[in-house]
């Protein structure tokens, strides 16, 4: 009886197995080429070019909602690093008034942006000071319109879904030379409730409270009758207050 050899199936083996391993090799280098390309289409912040379009458009969206929005009224909360200060603001147009208090004492500002005229009001002693807007201390902070008007889509990074005092908001992140700018954008008006600055190590929180869309009635932005207006302005321009200083 014939003995039959196994060294031949033994080479046949290898040979196979060289073969499996040559595959898998050439498969996981497909692979890994395909997950490179992968990455390299991808825009920066991890968002392929496509899914970036898409939320540049949620953005633009929802800035096309605050467009015809002309009227607003709400608390604004300023938090800086070592100090905080609340102001209730009133915007209709032109006009934008604020109640703010310091060391237990209220300051009135009524400006027209219009005419770039304010008005600093001091209740406790009837009196009003007229002056050009930008001139002395006094200013008016910026509003929630301020910060979406003229903002660019493209420069911002979407963020999570969150909801602030039970209001459904989006996230958005613009990468600063000094630091950031964090946007939380209600979805029904496409206005800001609350906004993060991060420059130079410092942290600035704006929150935006109690905001109700809407017109606000002329009678807000008038001084109480008898008022003495004392008048700082440089130059000639026209005043509704009239030559004997009330209004």
């Amino acid at each position: 009886m014939r003995r039959q050899s196994r060294k031949a199936p033994e080479r046949l083996s290898w040979k196979r197995l060289t073969v499996l391993v040559c595959a898998g090799l050439l498969v996981v280098a497909a692979v890994g080429l395909s997950a490179f390309n992968g990455t390299a289409s991808q825009a920066p912040g991890g968002h392929p070019e496509a899914a970036r379009e898409q939320v540049q458009s949620e953005l633009e969206a929802l800035l096309v909602r605050s467009a015809g929005i002309d009227g607003l009224h709400y608390r604004q909360v300023t938090n800086y690093p070592l100090w905080s200060y609340e102001t209730r603001v009133w915007l209709q147009g032109d006009w934008v008034k604020t109640e703010t208090m310091f060391d237990g004492q209220g300051l009135v500002l009524l400006v027209d942006t219009g005419r770039g005229e304010l008005l600093s009001y001091d209740a406790a002693e009837s009196r009003a000071t007229r002056m050009r807007l930008g001139d002395g201390e006094a200013s008016v902070p910026e509003t929630p319109l301020d910060y979406v008007r003229g903002l660019n889509p493209a420069e911002w990074v979407p963020g999570e879904v969150t909801f602030l005092d039970g209001l459904r908001c989006r996230k958005f992140t613009r990468e600063e030379a000094r630091g950031a700018t964090v946007l939380y954008l209600w979805e029904e008006y496409g206005l800001p409730l609350r906004v993060e600055n991060m420059a130079d190590g410092g942290f600035t929180v704006v929150e935006f409270k109690d905001l109700e869309v809407g017109l606000v009635p002329d009678d807000v932005f008038a001084l109480p009758a008898g008022v003495e207006v004392t008048d700082f302005w440089e130059e000639e321009a026209p005043s509704d207050y009239g030559e004997d200083t009330k209004r």
